[in-house]
């Protein structure tokens, strides 16, 4: 089984992009070596994030995001298991989108079909696809 998260938080500083490229390239090692998969949405202010993999992985990569002073307010908005991955192919999908675009993702998310009871995780899937396919300057490793 796979575990998933996602997640949103601020972002404590703002990156330049050398800064990124140096972070995205530490974090890909990380995660192909921990068979993490998923992206990563970056707007200078805020972090989306999808990640996925074997439960253990997906606990200990958690807690570090959680531990990180990068990140602030950090609101979890899905933990789900899966038979398979969405991101399968990607050790870290990156996509940097403007405020407003993150703004709208969020809104997004937060529409009426997502009741608070209910798992989001069979839209998941729909969801970041569309959003990807909207914002097709996606960097894999």
């Amino acid at each position: 089984m796979i575990e998933r998260i996602v997640y949103i938080s601020k972002s404590q500083v703002r990156f330049s992009q050398r800064e990124l490229d140096m972070m995205l390239v530490e974090f890909r090692k990380k995660n192909q070596a921990e068979g993490i998969s998923g992206v990563l949405l970056y707007s200078g202010e805020t972090f989306i994030q999808l990640f996925e993999g074997e439960a253990t992985s997906v606990a200990r990569l958690w807690l570090r995001i959680k531990a990180d002073c990068r990140h602030e307010e950090i609101v979890l908005l899905e933990r789900s298991v899966s038979q398979k991955r969405i991101f399968g192919g990607w050790a870290m999908g990156f996509v940097r989108v403007s405020p407003q675009v993150s703004e709208g993702f969020c809104d997004y998310l937060r529409q009426g079909e997502f009741e608070h009871q209910r798992s989001m995780s069979r839209d998941l899937k729909a969801i970041f696809a569309q959003f990807l396919a909207d914002y097709v300057d996606i960097e894999t490793d």
